[in-house]
C-alpha cells in the first residue's frame, strides 16, 4: 500500500504539475475600490482531467520558494488569465436626492489550474471540467 501511494506521488511530481483552485472577488462603492480578494489554495483531490494552456508567466522560480509562494507573487498576472473565465457581477444603485451610491461587486468563479515549470518561468493550464 505505501509503495503504490509513494509511486503515485512521484509519478505525478515527474509527469504533471501540481494542482491548484484560484478565485478572486473585487467590491467597489462610488468607482473606489472597497475589497479586493485574491486566493490561491492547494487541491486537495487531484482531478483526472487535462488541463489547457492559457498562458505562461515570464518568472522563475527562486532557489527555496515553494509552488505556492511563486503563485501569491504572480497573483495579479495569474487574475489576467482567468478573467476570461466566468465571472459574476452584481451591481446595486441607490438615488436619493441628488446622491448617488453605486455598489460594484466582481467574483471569478473558482478555477482548477496545473502550474508546471520550465526553465525561464511557468505555464499555466486551466482543468476542463
Amino acid at each position: 500500500m505505501a509503495r503504490a501511494f509513494c509511486l503515485l506521488v512521484i509519478s505525478t511530481l515527474l509527469f504533471g504539475g501540481e494542482e491548484f483552485i484560484f478565485w478572486a472577488k473585487y467590491s467597489s462603492s462610488n468607482s473606489l475600490i472597497k475589497y479586493q480578494n485574491i486566493s490561491i489554495s492547494k487541491a486537495m483531490v487531484l482531478s483526472k482531467e487535462k488541463g489547457s494552456k492559457i498562458c505562461d508567466i515570464q518568472s522563475s522560480k527562486f532557489k527555496n520558494e515553494t509552488t505556492l509562494d511563486y503563485l501569491k507573487r504572480h497573483q495579479e498576472q495569474l487574475f489576467e488569465c482567468f478573467i476570461d473565465q466566468k465571472v459574476l457581477l452584481k451591481d446595486n444603485s441607490k438615488f436619493k436626492g441628488n446622491t448617488a451610491n453605486l455598489k460594484t461587486s466582481v467574483t471569478l468563479v473558482p478555477v482548477r489550474f496545473i502550474v508546471e515549470f520550465k526553465p525561464l518561468g511557468a505555464t499555466i493550464s486551466k482543468i476542463n471540467r
